[in-house]
């Protein structure tokens, strides 16, 4: 499965051998075959395109559903955990938790979660899909309005 967290820019082709039916999943797995690659065939013979072979049909389902199915999508572990680590940033900005330890914590988890962010490969499909949200979170302006 070559999906989130895969990177392997020596790929030239690229076989679905599984049926996909979640978006993100799809064009995740065709963002693999788009890494460049220099000298990959000897000197100054760059990586220029990759061939798929999509033996269950998964081309012609995204032809037909281009939505996918939804609701069957699940995160990965470093996905989930980001999730929880902002919705706890939230959360903490709440007045319960105004005091100085709370916001240490909040802070911590705010630089934790910037770092993340700011080591993302914007080259990657999945990752420009979202740099609506990329570009938001940069500053580090995790408030939402009371």
């Amino acid at each position: 499965m070559l999906d989130t967290g895969i990177d392997v820019p020596e790929l030239v082709n690229l076989v679905f051998f599984k049926r996909v039916r979640s978006k993100t999943k799809f064009w995740q797995m065709i963002g693999r075959g788009t890494r460049l690659c220099k000298n990959l065939f000897g000197d100054e013979q760059d990586k220029t395109h990759f061939v798929i072979f999509d033996y269950l049909g998964n081309f012609e389902f995204f032809r037909e559903n281009k939505e996918g199915l939804l609701g069957n999508e699940t995160q990965s572990l470093s996905e989930a955990i980001f999730a929880k680590r902002v919705r706890l940033i939230h959360h903490l900005q709440q007045s319960a938790f105004i005091d100085e330890p709370y916001q240490a914590i909040r802070t911590g988890l705010i630089e934790t979660a910037l770092q993340q962010i700011n080591v993302l490969n914007i080259e990657l499909v999945s990752v420009k899909m979202q740099l609506q949200y990329i570009e938001k979170y940069k500053c580090g302006c995790f408030c939402l309005p009371f």
